[in-house]
């Protein structure tokens, strides 16, 4: 890290659980200041030194972490925020009540990560670099997400922009049309939602496949059917790949990433075709220039 360390705010009720986390970020290069509950976390943030990222437990006394990080988000707090384009410092819970309502709820409000405790060495550490100083290694990945629900869109959008990806959102399938024109040949991945204002998921990936002859770029639907004969028609129009809705962060991540791996070998295994014929091809010619030269 160049210049002053990245402070982190560690919200937490228990001494135990605050010192674990503070050693574990320190031994990182972060700055660690500490907040027993949800009240001192508010004092803290809008201080003349907020802080870059906050560890937010859920169950406090006082003020639980989702009334924390919902005031967090109000006008007030949020203008202590202003390096972020958004306002929004990043926040990830750290709860031993993990479940998928609370990740929706918790995505909803604006948190970029969730933590199940207890957590492993390493593990808080590795999130928060990944949130301060994000990955390259889908640096360059051009992603469009399609969907007419703004917080479902939003949290798509951060769980790949965390990742290094470009995104490009969509409210609806007329709109994905629009920039799959303009923008579709930097697109790698799309992911859509099944039922949308305008055009739907469906004739959204019939436009791709079809009219646009993007028979490569993978295509992730996003559906609330678990009928496996419905979900039939979707791979029917092009689709590469389904979630059913909801779903976890790390799931939507791991078939990201499997679809983009996949999209690189074939890349890789086309140009070292198109090499090998290149090659070959020389050494027709050289062959045919052999010959005639022996013949005179």
């Amino acid at each position: 890290m160049t210049g002053l360390p990245r402070r982190i705010l560690v919200v937490d009720d228990s001494q135990t659980i605050r010192m674990q986390i503070r050693e574990e970020l320190e031994e990182g290069g972060y700055a660690v200041i500490e907040a027993k509950n949800g009240l001192e976390a508010l004092i803290l943030a809008a201080s003349p030194s907020p802080p870059d990222l906050i560890t937010l437990d859920i169950e406090m006394p006082k003020m639980n972490g989702f009334e924390t990080c919902r005031k967090l988000r109000d006008a007030h707090y949020s203008r202590f925020f202003v390096k972020y384009e958004d306002h929004r410092v990043p926040i990830i819970f750290v709860t031993g009540n993990d479940t998928i309502e609370d990740r929706k709820k918790g995505f909803e409000m604006g948190a970029v990560d969730f933590i199940a405790k207890p957590f492993q060495k390493g593990e808080i550490l590795a999130i928060a670099n990944k949130i301060l100083n994000p990955p390259l290694m889908h640096k360059g990945i051009h992603a469009l997400i399609a969907d007419d629900n703004i917080v479902a869109r939003k949290i798509a959008s951060l769980c790949l922009s965390q990742e290094g990806i470009e995104v490009h959102e969509a409210e609806d399938g007329k709109q994905a049309c629009e920039i799959m024109r303009t923008a579709g040949a930097r697109m790698d991945i799309v992911i859509t939602d099944l039922v949308m204002p305008n055009m739907d998921g469906m004739q959204l990936c019939r436009h791709i496949r079809q009219d646009l002859a993007r028979r490569d770029i993978p295509i992730i639907v996003l559906t609330a059917m678990s009928d496996l004969s419905e979900i039939l028609e979707v791979f029917k129009v092009g689709a590469s790949d389904y979630l059913v809705k909801p779903f976890a962060r790390e799931e939507l991540l791991a078939r990201i990433n499997v679809h983009i791996e996949k999209n690189k070998v074939n890349l890789e295994l086309r140009e070292t075709i198109k090499l090998l014929k290149e090659a070959n091809e020389k050494v027709e010619k050289m062959s045919i220039l052999l010959k005639r030269s022996s013949v005179v």
